[in-house]
């Protein structure tokens, strides 16, 4: 939920609205929950343009990541705003993503198998948060949709995608 928040937040800082996609609808916040996107996916997608949402979050799901190029072709012709929920997306269209850096993540995790066939009990680990996050915005995505990035987001940015 703290990814969610974070990517409206960066939304609202550009003028926008998101619409998350996943199972449900709750039509009091005007967040609209997508169900299942099988192959007749334009009508579960027709939702968003219904509801005239400006833009999309789908929410990392092997779903989702199935239909990634359907989701993104239509956020592109529907000219939606879609912040990614993987980074990913962001080399294939979508506008942005910000999460866990899973390079520094699967190191970390590579450090807790080694502490275990060393013979450490899984149970006297630590339990660590991430430590590292990863902003990337796709600056050609941002000009097809005639979005200005400020300089402040730009600056704080891993990785703009030219």
């Amino acid at each position: 939920m703290r990814l969610i928040g974070l990517a409206i937040a960066l939304a609202l800082t550009l003028g926008l609205t998101l619409a998350p996609i996943v199972a449900e609808a709750q039509q009091a916040r005007k967040v609209w929950r997508i169900g299942v996107l099988a192959p007749k996916e334009g009508s579960a997608l027709a939702i968003v343009t219904e509801q005239h949402a400006s833009g999309l979050l789908p929410l990392p799901d092997a779903m989702f990541n199935s239909h990634r190029a359907s989701i993104i072709a239509f956020a592109a012709a529907e000219k939606l705003v879609l912040v990614a929920s993987e980074e990913s997306w962001v080399r294939d269209g979508a506008l942005m993503w910000y999460g866990v850096d899973s390079r520094d993540h699967y190191r970390h995790a590579a450090a807790y198998v080694d502490k275990i066939l060393k013979g450490t009990k899984p149970a006297d680990l630590p339990v660590e948060e991430p430590t590292t996050f990863r902003l990337v915005i796709n600056q050609r995505t941002a000009t097809t949709l005639g979005l200005i990035i400020p300089p402040t987001l730009r600056i704080r940015a891993d990785q703009v995608i030219q």
